[in-house]
């Protein structure tokens, strides 16, 4: 039994085409550079209110006073609801100018709440495609199709579900934003619809009702995501190859077909012969006229997914910065790791946004202007 290591680049080239090989390097090349820019770790926080049970204004300050701890700087407030229920709101992870409102905390919160879960939820689906990518063409490049195909599979499911929400999360600021300056109920408002998006993509789940502790958030279904980037890239035949894949990660034909090294009938008719082998390309009966189907299909979607998730992060971290300078949790947040905060621009320094204006004049981040990234 030959090994991986036995099967050269010349091998590999003349089975892919060396078009193919060249447009998985330069997708993996731009992603790896992509990545290499972004945070290595981050956090993100959700603010919870406190029930209060003090109904009199000063004695529900009080109590959420005693609740805080006496050491470090908290901002806190008391906000009451049409029945008069009162609950507290707090955080150790801003730092306001005075002076300031219950409503700037709460609008302060709720940015922050918002921001530091997109951030990371961008990072961990760029660090996912990175992880899967590298697997996927280091396997491919010892011809271990199988292992190329699972991670290849997995890595067009990221893509597709990368692409898709951040189109829709960016869809949904772009309109929110385009109001105008909000109000705390239309901040609150936004952030509940936006979480829950939010809430969707990091803890959904696709776990059946066989398991013991079923989620109790559904996930999207990965083939829903994997038709809406098929739509979006037609000329790519993503669909036919995510059906390569499913097939060759499962015990099924595609699985087998990786191991054919030569295959025919003979010429009496009377037998169709196979030939199979742990390395196809490297057996003496290989014949190229063979196609390696799931190794194309494991190729040509490295290549895509790669692409896809370098552009689509592109346009997260433009959304990222847009929500933080709009709103101003860039400069407020003292949370650790917080993905997207930066020390207030000073006098004639660039937009952190990366547009090459001077902060002043970027008029970018302004509420009631558009929040879709810019075409350039």
């Amino acid at each position: 039994m030959g090994h991986a290591g036995d099967v050269t680049e010349p091998d590999i080239a003349s089975a892919l085409g060396r078009a193919r090989l060249q447009r998985v390097a330069e997708g993996m090349s731009l992603l790896r550079a992509m990545a290499e820019k972004l945070p290595r770790e981050a956090s993100w926080v959700l603010h919870l209110p406190v029930p209060l049970q003090s109904k009199e204004p000063r004695a529900a300050d009080q109590e959420l006073t005693r609740l805080l701890p006496s050491t470090g700087t908290w901002f806190s407030g008391v906000r009451y609801d049409k029945e008069g229920n009162r609950s507290g709101l707090a955080t150790p992870f801003l730092q306001l100018p005075e002076p300031y409102s219950l409503e700037g905390i709460a609008a302060q919160l709720t940015a922050l709440d918002v921001h530091g879960r997109t951030g990371a939820w961008w990072l961990t689906h760029v660090w996912r495609g990175v992880q899967l990518a590298d697997a996927a063409e280091s396997a491919l490049r010892v011809w271990q199709i199988l292992p190329a195909a699972a991670c290849a599979r997995s890595l067009l499911e990221g893509a597709a579900a990368f692409s898709c929400e951040s189109g829709d999360m960016i869809g949904d600021w772009d309109a929110f934003k385009r109001e105008g300056t909000p109000t705390v109920e239309t901040i609150r408002n936004f952030a509940e619809s936006f979480g829950q998006r939010l809430a969707r993509v990091q803890f959904g789940s696709r776990l059946d009702e066989s398991v013991e502790t079923k989620p109790p958030i559904q996930s999207t279904n990965a083939i829903t995501y994997v038709r809406r980037l098929a739509k979006k890239r037609p000329n790519d035949t993503i669909y036919d190859a995510y059906e390569w894949l499913c097939d060759a990660v499962h015990p099924s034909f595609g699985g087998m077909t990786v191991f054919v090294a030569n295959q025919a009938q003979h010429f009496t008719r009377t037998h169709h012969l196979t030939q199979i082998a742990w390395n196809p390309l490297t057996h003496p009966s290989y014949e190229p006229v063979i196609e390696p189907t799931v190794a194309i299909a494991a190729a040509d979607t490295i290549a895509v997914a790669a692409d896809e998730i370098t552009a689509r992060s592109a346009e997260m971290k433009w959304l990222i910065d847009d929500i933080g300078l709009t709103t101003k949790v860039a400069f407020t947040s003292r949370l650790p790791d917080h993905v997207g905060a930066n020390p207030e621009p000073r006098r004639n320094d660039r937009c952190p946004c990366g547009s090459g204006r001077k902060y002043k004049a970027c008029g970018l981040h302004r509420w009631g202007e558009s929040g879709r990234p810019p075409l350039n």
